[in-house]
C-alpha cells in the first residue's frame, strides 16, 4: 500500500450546550478531517482530536496540523507498507504529538480495512483473535455546572434515555454536593467522577468524602504528571483511581503500574497515538489485569465511528464514554447519526469505518491541497 494524497480540512462543530471541565468550558469544538488516498483510489478518513487550547494535553489543533504537514505526512512520501501498524516506524524520531499521529494513523486503518473488504471493527478484532460486538453499552459524561438539583435532573434524563453509566465532571470541592445529590437519587447507578487534574494531595478530605459515595472510580484527581501523588492517594482511598491524561504511551502505563498509581485506564485512542498503540495497551492490560474502558474526546462523527470500532472489542469492563450523535452537537459530520437504543450504540458493519461524510463536507475535503506532493 502506498499513499498518493493526504488532505486536511479544519471544521468547527457547535455544541448544543457548553461543556465544562476543570480545563475549560467548550462551546465550539474544532476538529480536522484527514483524508488519505492510495494508489488504487481508495479513500480513508481520520479525525484530529486535539483541542484548540493546550489544557488537556500540550497539543492543539494548530500545533497538530503543523506537525502533520511538516513532519508526519512528508515522512510517508514514496513509502510502501503492508499494515497500518507499519506507519509508526516512519515516525520513530518524533517525540510526542500522539494526537497528530492518531489522526493520520486511523485514516490509514480505515483505508486498509477497505482494501481488505472488511469493517474496521472486524479488522481490529483479528488483531486480538476475538469477535467484535455488534452493539456496545455506553455511558455519558456531564459537565461540571449547575446546582445539585439541576445535575440530578440531567442525570434523570440520561438514565431515562438509557445511558448505563454516568460520569460527572468535578472542578472544586463544592461539587461534592452535586455528586452526593446524584448518589442519593440513584443509589444503584454506576457513577464515577472525573477531576481532570483539578486537585492536589492537600484536598484529601474532599477526596475521602467522594470515596464514601460508592463510585466506580475517580478519574485523574491529581495533576497528570504526579504519579507519586496518585500512588500516595490510592493507598488512602478504596475507590480505584482511573488514569487518563497521565498515560500517553505504554511506558507511562507501565510506570503507573509499577508505582501503584492507579487501577483503571481510560483508553482514548487519540491520546495514545492511534489504534496500533491502543491495541498494544489492550494486550498489556490483559496480561497485567488492568481494567479498561473506552473514553471519548467530544469527537465528531468520524472520530466517533473510529472509537466505536475500538469499543466493539470485548475487552472493556465499563460502558464506553461514547454518547449518541444528538447529545453534543447541533449538526454532525455524517449522513447518518449514531442513535442510542436501549443504552447501546450499534457498531457500523460497512467496509472501513462504515460511515460517510455529508456530500458538502466530502466536496470541501476533496478540494483541499494534496500535502503529499
Amino acid at each position: 500500500m502506498e499513499l498518493t494524497a493526504v488532505r486536511l480540512l479544519p471544521v468547527t462543530l457547535q455544541l448544543k450546550r457548553p461543556f465544562r471541565s476543570a480545563h475549560e468550558t467548550v462551546q465550539t469544538r474544532g476538529i480536522t478531517l484527514v483524508q488519505v488516498v492510495d494508489e488504487m483510489g481508495h479513500q480513508g478518513l481520520g479525525e484530529l482530536e486535539s483541542f484548540d487550547t493546550p489544557y488537556y494535553v500540550a497539543e492543539t489543533q494548530a500545533t497538530s496540523r503543523a506537525i502533520l504537514t511538516q513532519t508526519l505526512i512528508p515522512a510517508l512520501k514514496g513509502q510502501s507498507f503492508t499494515t497500518p501498524q507499519a506507519v509508526q516506524s516512519f515516525w520513530t524520531a518524533v517525540t510526542g504529538f500522539q494526537m497528530a499521529q492518531a489522526a493520520l494513523e486511523t485514516a490509514i486503518w480505515d483505508l486498509w480495512a477497505q482494501r481488505q473488504g472488511q469493517s474496521l471493527a472486524a479488522c481490529l478484532a483479528v488483531e486480538l483473535n476475538c469477535q467484535p460486538q455488534a452493539q456496545i453499552s455506553v455511558g455519558i459524561s456531564l459537565g461540571a455546572s449547575g446546582t445539585p438539583q439541576a445535575t440530578v435532573a440531567q442525570v434523570t434524563t440520561a438514565v431515562q434515555q438509557g445511558y448505563r453509566r454516568i460520569k460527572l465532571k468535578v472542578t472544586q470541592s463544592a461539587d461534592l454536593a452535586r455528586v452526593q445529590a446524584v448518589r442519593q437519587a440513584f443509589p444503584k447507578l454506576q457513577l464515577l467522577v472525573d477531576a481532570n487534574s483539578a486537585f492536589t494531595t492537600a484536598d484529601l478530605p474532599f477526596l475521602q468524602q467522594l470515596d464514601q459515595l460508592d463510585l466506580a472510580l475517580i478519574e485523574e484527581p491529581l495533576p497528570a504528571t504526579d504519579l507519586v501523588g496518585k500512588q500516595w492517594l490510592q493507598q488512602r482511598l478504596h475507590t480505584p483511581i482511573c488514569l487518563d491524561e497521565s498515560v500517553a504511551t505504554l511506558a507511562d502505563l507501565e510506570t503507573a503500574n509499577a508505582l501503584g498509581a492507579g487501577q483503571v485506564l481510560n483508553l482514548k485512542l487519540a491520546r495514545v497515538g492511534g489504534l496500533g498503540p491502543a491495541l498494544a495497551m489492550i494486550r498489556w492490560a490483559k496480561q497485567h489485569h488492568w481494567p479498561l474502558w473506552c473514553g471519548g474526546m467530544l469527537e465528531g462523527g468520524i472520530g466517533r465511528a473510529t472509537a466505536l470500532a475500538l469499543a466493539s472489542l470485548p475487552v472493556f469492563q465499563l460502558p464506553s464514554d461514547l454518547a449518541a450523535s444528538a447529545h453534543y452537537y447541533q449538526r454532525d459530520l455524517l449522513t447518518t447519526d449514531f442513535q442510542l437504543i436501549g443504552g447501546r450504540l450499534t457498531v457500523p458493519t460497512g467496509v472501513g469505518l462504515g460511515v460517510h461524510l455529508t456530500p458538502r463536507l466530502q466536496q470541501r475535503l476533496t478540494q483541499q491541497p494534496n500535502i503529499l506532493v
